[in-house]
This record gives C-alpha cells, sequence and structure tokens, in this order.
C-alpha cells in the first residue's frame, strides 16, 4: 500500500565482547510489537555477532518482528542466503527481509581480501540477487554461469511461499552508472542517508527517476509536542553526539544548501542526521520526502516506547494526508505520479 509509511529500529551494533546489548535490545523490540515499527535493521561487521544469529534470536522472541539482515556478499554464498531464509521460514514460520552491502571500510575489505572495485561489487551484487531469488522461487535445478557466481544443476529445495520472500534494500550512497543500474536489477527498496534535502534530491531522487522501486531513509528523528521539549530530550540522551552534530552542521552547511526549516530542525551528518524540533516541525520537514516517494523509515533514534508513541503522531499524520490528499505538497507529487 502506497499510503503506508513502515519504519524500522536500528539494532545497535554489538560487538563480540557486548552480549548484554543483544539482550537491552531484544527486550526493547518486545515493546515494540503492537507499534509501526515492524522490523529492525541488523547491523554487520566482521567485529560484531553475527546478524543472522541476531535475527534469530529476534524471532525467537517476538511474535511478528520482521530482521532487516545486513547481508555482505563476501560473507555467503547466495545459495546459502537462501537456504538460511528458508530454514528461518520452516523453523520459525517468520520472513526476514535483507538490506545488501555493496562497500565498506577500505581496510575491512582488504582483510577479507575483498579486493573487487565498486563496480565489480555492484555486478556481483546483481549475479548475488539473481540467484537468491531464484532459489527462493523455485525449486527447479538452477544452472548460472556468471562471472562471480557457477552453478550447475543446483538443486536446493529452498523455495518459500510468496508472502515470506524477503525485500531487498539496495542502498545508495554516491550515485553511479554501477550503482544504479544494481538497483534497477535488484532492489525492492532504495535506501539513503540524506544530509539535507537537497542532497537527497540531488543524489538519490534525480538518478532515480526511472526506477521502479521503492523509497527508504535513514533518519535520527526527535519530535515531541514543542522545540523546548525536543532538545531536552536530545541533550538528555546523547549530549556529547548532539555537540558533535551541532559542529557538523556547521561544517556541512558552509557546503550544502540548507533550507530555511533545515536551518531549524536538521543537524546534517556524514552518518544519519538528526531531525529535530516539535510535531509540526518534523511534520513539515518530513513531508517533503514523503512527496517524493519515500515511504519507509529506519530510525536509530527510538530509545524508548514513549519516543515511538510520539514518531506515530507524526506518520499516523502523513498517512492521513497521503489518503486524503490533504496536504498540497503531498496533492501536488500524488497528480504528477499518474
Amino acid at each position: 500500500m502506497m499510503n503506508k509509511i513502515h519504519a524500522y529500529w536500528e539494532f545497535p551494533h554489538a560487538k563480540n565482547e557486548e552480549k548484554d546489548v543483544v539482550e537491552r535490545s531484544i527486550r526493547h523490540i518486545q515493546t515494540l510489537e503492537n507499534t509501526r515499527v515492524g522490523g529492525s535493521l541488523v547491523y554487520f561487521h566482521h567485529t560484531s555477532l553475527d546478524p543472522w544469529m541476531i535475527a534469530t534470536k529476534m524471532i525467537q522472541h517476538t511474535k511478528h518482528h520482521v530482521p532487516l539482515i545486513a547481508l555482505q556478499p563476501y560473507t555467503m554464498e547466495p545459495a546459502t542466503a537462501a537456504m538460511m531464509i528458508h530454514s528461518i521460514y520452516r523453523l520459525y514460520g517468520r520472513k526476514v527481509d535483507v538490506n545488501m552491502i555493496t562497500g565498506g571500510l577500505p581496510d575491512d575489505l582488504e582483510q577479507m581480501g575483498n579486493t573487487l572495485t565498486k563496480e565489480e561489487r555492484f555486478a556481483r551484487l546483481i549475479e548475488y540477487t539473481t540467484i537468491l531469488r531464484s532459489l527462493l522461487t523455485s525449486n527447479e535445478p538452477l544452472t548460472f554461469q556468471g562471472q562471480y557466481y557457477r552453478y550447475k544443476e543446483l538443486v536446493l529445495h529452498a523455495a518459500i511461499p510468496e508472502a515470506y520472500m524477503p525485500q531487498v534494500f539496495v542502498p545508495l550512497i554516491v550515485p553511479s552508472k554501477a550503482s544504479i543500474q544494481a538497483i534497477d536489477h535488484a532492489a525492492d527498496i532504495a535506501i539513503t542517508l540524506p544530509k539535507t534535502f537537497s542532497h537527497f534530491q540531488e543524489h538519490f531522487i534525480q538518478p532515480l527517476a526511472s526506477s521502479s522501486c521503492q523509497y527508504a531513509v535513514k533518519m535520527k528523528i526527535i519530535a515531541r509536542p514543542t522545540e523546548q521539549e525536543a532538545f531536552a530530550i536530545a541533550e538528555a540522551h546523547q549530549l556529547e553526539e548532539l555537540k558533535l552534530k551541532r559542529i557538523a552542521r556547521s561544517i556541512l552547511g558552509q557546503s550544502t544548501s540548507l533550507l530555511e526549516e533545515e536551518k531549524a530542525i536538521l543537524y546534517p551528518s556524514w552518518g544519519a542526521s538528526l531531525v529535530m524540533g516539535s510535531y509540526d516541525q518534523v511534520l513539515s520537514y518530513l513531508r517533503k520526502y514523503v512527496a517524493a516517494g519515500v515511504r519507509h523509515f529506519v530510525l536509530p533514534y527510538l530509545f524508548t516506547i514513549e519516543d515511538t508513541a510520539h514518531l506515530e503522531v507524526i506518520f499516523s499524520r502523513l498517512e492521513t494526508e497521503l489518503t486524503n490528499h490533504s496536504s498540497p505538497v503531498l496533492k501536488t507529487s500524488i497528480e504528477a505520479s499518474y
């Protein structure tokens, strides 16, 4: 449903020596069960706890929550990933989504012996998702002769019902011919980390103008009835990060074009930017993203169930506007899509 807005939490990066992070996070996810937050992005790094194991634990302790698993192709063959997804369906009757990773820090890639260029990694991603979908939709023998993967009459019996098919997220941070081609071939949902709205338009919306995929953004959002309440929450939770984001806004503001309303509520970042303000301020700003086609939000800042309740005020109003075409901005966007 194009009028529905989906939200995901970002599961904290759990390093090998920080196992208590998982227990605390699972308890938090359980409080999200009956909210709009229907899933959680599970981070990948080779120093982190395995995302598939975390996803399994998440499923064991919830009824409906959908893990969005970061899947790095160099960690497992597509046939292995297909069997993992099939096994989760057979054992638990649950689905997972996957967030395909194409990049990584140069040192990390070198440590893992992954010497492919960016263009080659995007080409590998296309092959990977093609094989993954083939194995999950059919039990017929698979023969595939690609540049990166080759299978001959492979029989896995890993097919699952359509309702349990994973949605494939593909990040787009720096648009290129190879990245756009990968999204066109592989993505159900393209996701990005917008610095500002103009940056989002130039580096995401315009390059994907001819794509048929859905859009997602990852951003930190703090919304309260008043701007003063939002700032108080931010300072109570992340005082040091707020200081860093103020520095980042000063630096990035010199090289990017900030809208007038962004000067009041946006803290751009090289990672996930922070949007912070009153209900009306945040609603007005997010309306631009929804008008551009965004229907999925990945939200690192969900500390308590109270935070989720405040965001529900924003998202429910946006959904109402989408359904009723009651916002001039959204109405113009909807009419332009026909």
